[in-house]
C-alpha cells in the first residue's frame, strides 16, 4: 500500500493513481455515449474507437511536450525544460515518464483534436456531421476528466476561504478548485443543450449543433484559467489554455459563418434519438 497517500492505492507491485482512474472512466463515458449516437445514426461505431485512439494518442504525446515545454513554476523549481529534454529516458520524471503525471491540458486538447481530425480525414467521412455526433459524449468527457485535477489538487486557484476550497497537492492553505468550476459549466451547457434540442430539435445542417455548443465551453475553460495560480503566462498574460481557447473561439466563428450559408438539405427538427426520453 501506499501510505497516507491521497492520491492512489497500490495493487500487488502496481501503483494505482485516482487521476489515471478518473480520466479512464470519462474516456469510457465519452466513449459509450458517442458510440450509442453512431449507432443511432446508422453509422460504423468502430470509427469512434478509431477517433479516441488517436486522440487520445497524440492528446497524451502533445500534453507531455507541452508540460515539459513549459512546465508550471512549481515543478520548474527542480524540472525545466532543458532537464525534460536532455532526460528523455528517465523513468522517474523524464520525458517519456507520463505514468508519473505532468500534461499540459492545452497541449492535450489540441492533440486530441488533431487525432479527431486525422481519422475524420483519412476515412473520408463528412466532418461536420461527426463533430455533431461527437458533441455529446466529447462534453461529457471533459466535464467528469476535471476531477481528475481535483483529486491530485492541481490546477487550483488562488487561496479561499469558502468550505469548498481545496488543499494544492503542494500543501498550502485552501484554494479555489477550478477544475470543478469548469466541470459544473460544462453540466450546465450540456442540460441547456439537451433541453434546447428537446424543445426545438437539432439545427439542419450538419456542423450548427458543435458549432452553438463548443463555443460557450471554451469561454469556460478561458474564464476558469483567469483564476489559475500555478501557471506561466505568456503574450498579453495568457496561458497556453487561454490562447488556445480563444484561437478555437475564432475558429469556431469562422465556421459559424461558413455553415450558415451551406444549403440545409432535408432538415430534421425531431428530437435527438440520443437524449433520454
Amino acid at each position: 500500500m501506499i501510505p497516507d497517500s491521497p492520491f492512489g492505492f497500490q495493487v500487488g507491485a502496481v501503483t494505482v493513481w485516482y487521476y489515471a482512474l478518473v480520466v479512464v472512466l470519462a474516456v469510457m463515458l465519452g466513449t459509450a455515449l458517442t458510440i450509442r449516437q453512431a449507432r443511432r445514426d446508422g453509422e460504423d461505431p468502430h470509427l469512434v474507437l478509431d477517433i479516441v485512439f488517436w486522440g487520445g494518442l497524440l492528446a497524451l504525446v502533445l500534453g507531455r511536450i507541452f508540460y515539459a515545454w513549459n512546465p508550471p513554476p512549481s515543478a520548474a523549481v527542480v524540472f525545466r525544460r532543458d532537464w525534460y529534454f536532455s532526460h528523455p529516458f528517465d523513468l522517474q520524471a523524464g520525458l517519456l515518464a507520463v505514468w508519473q503525471g505532468g500534461l499540459g491540458m492545452a497541449g492535450a486538447l489540441t492533440g486530441g483534436l488533431l487525432g479527431s481530425l486525422l481519422v475524420i480525414l483519412r476515412q473520408r467521412v463528412d466532418g461536420w456531421a461527426w463533430a455533431d455526433r461527437l458533441t455529446l459524449g466529447l462534453l461529457l468527457g471533459l466535464m467528469v476528466g476535471c476531477w481528475a485535477n481535483l483529486v491530485t489538487g492541481q490546477l487550483y486557484g488562488p487561496s479561499t476561504g469558502l468550505l469548498w476550497g481545496i488543499t494544492p497537492a503542494g500543501g498550502g492553505s485552501p484554494s479555489h478548485p477550478t477544475p470543478a468550476y469548469l466541470s459544473i459549466w460544462i453540466l450546465f451547457v450540456l442540460i441547456a443543450m439537451l433541453a434546447i434540442e428537446r424543445r426545438s430539435g437539432r439545427p439542419g445542417i450538419a456542423g450548427l449543433r458543435f458549432l452553438h455548443v463548443m463555443p460557450v465551453y471554451l469561454i469556460g475553460l478561458l474564464l476558469a484559467d483567469t483564476l489559475r495560480v500555478d501557471v506561466n503566462r505568456g503574450l498579453l498574460g495568457l496561458t497556453g489554455v487561454q490562447a488556445l481557447a480563444l484561437a478555437l473561439l475564432a475558429a469556431c466563428a469562422v465556421g459559424w459563418l461558413v455553415r450558415r450559408r451551406a444549403p440545409a438539405g432535408a432538415v430534421d427538427n425531431s428530437p435527438d434519438p440520443s437524449l433520454p426520453d
